[in-house]
């Protein structure tokens, strides 16, 4: 069974969004900068991590505890997700049980969602209301954040062009 695409945007889209990941680089001073620097992406982008574990299982289990029904679909939700991010408070919840790798991953791609000026405002809106972003919205912004996060993260053609000047050999 193939995968659901989770990357693909016209090329307007695109390169709208290496635009922001170059302008996040940058910014950050981390152009250039291998492994980059994390850190200093989710700071130009004013996000911050809480470092709590709030997205692990026994927390889960505490709010189902309270209500049952509600939190056994609580949990159901939560269980899918790797980070949250809370745009107009520009906090980040992580899934601490998951591996580094991952955890690199979903930061930029969070910072994403808070760096680029046309979605963190429509979250920050979203959150301010009782309505939800229209879910092939929703869908597109995350596509666009995991294009933001590959493209910061392989430095746009950077880590390409380094790669095809080294000697291929096993």
């Amino acid at each position: 069974m193939r995968r659901p695409d989770d990357c693909s945007l016209t090329p307007s889209q695109l390169t709208r969004v290496r635009a922001e990941a170059e302008r996040a680089l940058r910014e950050a001073g981390a152009l250039g900068v291998f492994p980059t620097p994390v850190e200093a992406i989710m700071t130009v982008a004013k996000v911050e991590e809480v470092k709590e574990d709030v997205l692990n299982p026994s927390f889960i289990d505490k709010l189902r505890s309270s209500a049952e029904q509600a939190g056994g679909a609580l949990k159901r939700a939560v269980g899918k997700v790797m980070g949250l991010f809370h745009a107009s408070a520009g906090l980040l919840f992580l899934d601490q049980t998951m591996m580094a790798v991952k955890k690199r991953f979903v930061r930029l791609h969070e910072s994403g969602h808070g760096f680029m000026p046309w979605q963190r405002p429509m979250y920050a809106w979203v959150e301010d209301c009782d309505n939800a972003l229209d879910p092939d919205a929703a869908e597109l912004f995350d596509r666009e954040a995991n294009v933001f996060a590959a493209e910061v993260l392989f430095q746009l053609d950077s880590f390409r062009d380094i790669a095809e000047g080294e000697k291929f050999s096993i």
